[in-house]
């Protein structure tokens, strides 16, 4: 189902934090628990994946993966491939809330928490804006 969506994405390492924000039209499809989300910003490709226990992450052709246990993440940038071990810390999908916490390590070091929000609306046919 077509939807319009509110993202938001907080990450954040000691004193450092950046926000992304995204306000787009995409597509939503349910399975049982499972569900996609896709939509598309200023030429990314974004999609969030839930299966089973596993959380994925797309941005392009880069995908990460989320469980509630340590995972290596072989993580594409556009200066090559990173390993970065990742650990899914909470999720929460309350319709039409969805939020995501999660840690990002390499060499036994965090790297970062990212904290994402996103709100999941109906789209209403002549509704193009949200």
């Amino acid at each position: 189902m077509k939807v319009n969506i509110k993202y938001k994405s907080i990450i954040k390492y000691e004193d450092y934090r950046d926000t992304i924000e995204y306000y787009s039209q995409g597509h939503y499809d349910e399975r049982g628990d499972d569900f996609e989300l896709v939509f598309t910003t200023d030429g990314n490709r974004i999609k969030i994946e839930k299966l089973g226990d596993s959380i994925y992450l797309y941005n392009n052709d880069s995908r990460l993966v989320l469980r509630d246990e340590e995972l290596l993440n072989d993580y594409s940038t556009p200066y090559g491939s990173v390993e970065l071990v990742s650990k899914l810390d909470k999720f929460e999908y309350l319709k039409p809330n969805l939020k995501i916490k999660y840690t990002l390590s390499q060499n036994d070091e965090k790297v970062n928490e990212v904290f994402v929000v996103v709100k999941i609306m109906e789209k209403d046919d002549g509704d193009e804006n949200i």
